[in-house]
C-alpha cells in the first residue's frame, strides 16, 4: 500500500516513520512554501525516530509535489496546523479519486474543512489527537511518545461503510485509534489544544481552567448527542501519559506550540461557535483563548473556523447533527 503523508512538521514525520514502519510504501510532500523543510528526509531516505530510548531509521520517500504523492496513494494523512488545512484541500482536490481515503489527524475540524473542496465519493474523515506525542530533535528527526488509546476517528458524512474504510487502512499502525460517532465528536474532545491554550495563559499548567473548559466541552457533546461521555482525565488515563502536555511544556514551549500550531483557535473558537448555537455557554473556553491572546501579543481568533467561517453558519442543533451524518452543506 501506497500512502500520501502531507505535511512537514513533527507530527508529520511521525505519521510517516509510523506508515513505513507498518510496512507502507510512504511518501511525503509539503506545501510549495514548505517543501524545502522535507529536503533532510530526502537526503536521510527516512525519518529518523527516537522512541523510548530505541533509535531507529525509517524508509520515506519525498515526492516533488502533491500531485506526485497522492498518485496511486489508498491513503492521504494530512498533518498540518488548521490554518492550512483549507490549502491542503485545495491542493488534494483536483487529484481526489474514489480509490483516495483523505484522513486529517490532530484535533478536530479538519474533515469539514476538507469535504468543503473533496466530494463523494472521497472518504474522508478527521481524529480528534495525533496518535502520539512528537517533537522534532533535529534535520529528520522526531522524538516519540505513543499514546495508548483516546485516539478517536470518525468520517464525514458519518455513514458505517467510510469509517470502516477507515479503520481498515489504520488499525494495525495505529490499534490504539477507535471509531466514533460524528464530527462533533473529533471536535469536541480536542484536548490537546486545550491544555496547550491553557498553558499558554498561563505559563504554566492551569489545571482549575482544564476542568472548567472541560466541563464546557462535555455540556456541548451531550446538546450535539455525542456518544462519548468521557472527560479529560478518562482520556489522558486511557492515552498512558504520566504528563499532561500542560505539564510537559515549558512555558516557552507553550508560547511557540500555541503560537505556530495555530489549533488552538481552530479547535476551541469552533467549540465556542458551537456553543452559541447550541445554547451551552463556554466562559472557560473564551477565557483560554484571550489569555493566551494576552500572552502572546495577537488576535487569535481572525484565522478560526467558526460555523459560519465553514459554511455552517445559521444551522440550529438539529441541522448541525444532520450535517454531521450527511456530509451535506446548507
Amino acid at each position: 500500500m501506497k500512502v500520501a503523508v502531507l505535511g512537514s512538521g513533527a507530527g508529520a514525520l511521525a505519521v510517516a516513520a509510523d506508515m513505513s514502519r507498518h510496512g507502507r510504501r510512504t511518501v511525503m510532500a509539503g506545501l510549495d512554501d514548505e517543501q524545502k523543510e522535507l529536503d533532510p528526509v530526502a537526503e536521510r531516505g527516512g525519518v529518523l525516530v527516537a522512541d523510548g530510548g530505541r533509535t531507529a531509521t525509517h524508509p520515506v520517500d519525498v515526492a516533488g509535489s502533491t500531485t506526485e504523492a497522492l498518485a496511486g496513494a489508498e491513503l492521504a494523512v494530512v498533518v498540518a496546523p488548521c490554518d492550512d488545512r483549507k490549502r491542503w484541500a485545495r491542493a488534494i482536490s483536483p487529484h481526489a479519486t474514489p480509490d483516495h481515503t483523505v484522513l486529517l489527524v490532530g484535533v478536530g475540524g479538519g474533515a469539514i474543512v476538507a469535504r468543503r473542496y473533496i466530494e463523494p465519493p472521497t472518504v474522508v474523515a478527521e481524529t480528534n489527537t495525533l496518535p502520539h506525542r512528537a517533537r522534532a530533535t533535529g534535520p529528520a528527526t522526531v522524538d516519540v511518545t505513543a499514546k495508548r488509546g483516546g485516539v478517536l476517528v470518525a468520517s464525514l458524512p458519518a455513514i458505517p461503510p467510510d469509517t470502516a474504510r477507515v479503520m481498515e487502512l489504520i488499525g494495525d499502525v495505529w490499534p490504539q485509534a477507535a471509531a466514533t460517532d460524528t464530527v462533533w465528536t473529533t471536535v469536541l474532545t480536542s484536548y490537546d489544544a486545550l491544555e496547550a491554550a491553557a498553558a499558554g495563559a498561563a505559563g504554566a499548567a492551569d489545571t482549575d481552567a482544564v476542568e472548567a473548559a472541560d466541563a464546557e466541552l462535555r455540556a456541548l457533546r451531550q446538546a450535539l448527542f455525542s456518544r462519548e461521555s468521557r472527560g479529560y482525565d478518562e482520556f489522558r488515563t486511557a492515552q498512558g501519559l504520566t504528563q499532561t502536555a500542560a505539564e510537559a511544556l515549558t512555558p516557552a514551549d507553550a508560547a511557540e506550540d500555541v503560537a505556530g500550531a495555530g489549533d488552538v483557535p481552530g479547535a476551541l473558537m469552533l467549540a465556542s461557535s458551537l456553543g452559541r448555537t447550541a445554547g451551552v455557554p463556554t466562559p472557560a473556553i473564551n477565557a483560554l483563548v484571550s489569555g493566551a491572546e494576552a500572552r502572546l501579543g495577537r488576535d487569535l481568533t481572525a484565522p478560526a473556523p467558526t460555523l459560519a467561517a465553514l459554511g455552517l453558519g445559521g444551522l440550529d442543533v438539529t441541522g448541525l447533527i444532520g450535517f454531521a451524518r450527511s456530509g451535506l452543506f446548507p
